[in-house]
């Protein structure tokens, strides 16, 4: 009994010395540092380093990665969300290969079902198209069945039918 009173007495003051402890303060909009902060040309937050992190418009820091991609995310049995990038030089390389019909082209995500087989491009068991804005850069698709595995092909489609792809997707 007497070494659970230690124990206890000793956990207690413990506690009480962390309570203790000066928790940084946080500063209130409208007071002086507050307001030395947006003057200045630095972001007070301090890294893990302790360092000032020059401010920067994080608009300019996403300038997507140069690559052409396409993505499938499941997000419910019958959902799909697919999110892209499309760059200027593969809208450019469509542009020189469908020439006039690009302005009339649509872009569309390719469906391809391909459900236990192993796909060689010309073997899926069904295609189906749906037409996206690109410049959207994410849909979601509706599904029939929740037990089919797809992947897409993001590219542009003329009115005549031909489809032209531009990149690939992981399956789901």
């Amino acid at each position: 009994m007497e070494k659970e009173g230690e124990l206890t007495k000793s956990i207690q003051g413990k506690v009480a010395e962390k309570q203790d402890i000066e928790r940084p303060k946080s500063h209130k909009p409208g007071s002086e540092r507050q307001e030395k902060a947006e003057q200045s040309d630095l972001d007070v937050s301090q890294t893990a380093h302790g360092f000032a992190r020059e401010s920067m418009d994080f608009r300019d820091l996403y300038k997507g990665y140069s690559k052409s991609r396409v993505i499938l995310l499941p997000v419910e049995p019958y959902l799909i969300h697919a999110c892209w990038e499309v760059t200027h030089k593969d809208i450019e390389k469509a542009k020189q290969r469908l020439g006039n019909d690009y302005r009339s082209s649509q872009a569309v995500l390719r469906f391809y079902d391909i459900t236990n087989i192993i796909f060689d491009g010309t073997n899926a068991h069904d295609t189906f198209d749906v037409d996206i804005d690109l410049q959207s850069r994410n849909w979601y698709v509706d599904l029939w069945s929740p037990d089919k595995s797809y992947f897409v092909d993001l590219g542009f489609k003329t009115r005549d039918g031909f489809f032209l792809p531009v990149t690939r997707s992981n399956v789901v």
